[in-house]
């Protein structure tokens, strides 16, 4: 498969926002992606020295390296690294939900229908906390990762944005 670096780009882009990808993924990626071109973009050098970056600073480069790259593909590729760490590790869909909150928030909260379920995920997890509902966070991640379920095989050809950094 032709590494598609836009898509990638994007990915952990929206990656940061969720929290499934930190900096050091990032430029992990970065490194990674220079060792193999002859004459790297720009945006990849810079990315390269970002380890003591913002997550906001890294995602701003890696938005100008996606080149407008439909946030919608690589959400549905992304949902699928969700998946695998809430799998694992339960108490992050709060921090998840969040960050899909913010995604939503940044597309002015006009989403394709399949993730209308972000709408009210974080409100769901604050509420539980708070003991307004009948559902604790168990429960709300659980259903969670129903929803996340259907994307789960999405990431296949993009395993190797998952790595060493992960469990």
């Amino acid at each position: 498969m032709e590494r598609k670096i836009d898509l990638e780009a994007q990915i952990l882009r929206l990656g940061l926002t969720t929290g499934c990808f930190s900096v050091t993924d990032v430029v992990s990626w970065a490194d990674k992606l220079i060792v193999k071109q002859d004459t790297p973009a720009y945006e990849l050098l810079d990315l390269s020295l970002m380890a003591n970056s913002n997550r906001y600073e890294v995602a701003k480069l890696l938005e100008s390296l996606a080149k407008g790259k439909d946030t919608f593909e690589a959400l549905r590729i992304l949902l699928s690294f969700l998946y695998l760490e809430l799998s694992n590790d339960h108490q992050k869909g709060e921090l998840f939900a969040r960050g899909l909150y913010e995604i939503a928030a940044e597309n002015d909260y006009v989403l394709p229908d399949e993730f209308t379920y972000f709408y009210g995920l974080e409100d769901d997890y604050s509420l539980a906390k708070e003991g307004y509902t009948n559902y604790d966070h168990e429960e709300i991640t659980e259903d969670f990762l129903t929803f996340l379920k259907t994307y789960e095989k999405n990431a296949a050809d993009f395993s190797h944005l998952y790595g060493e950094n992960h469990d």
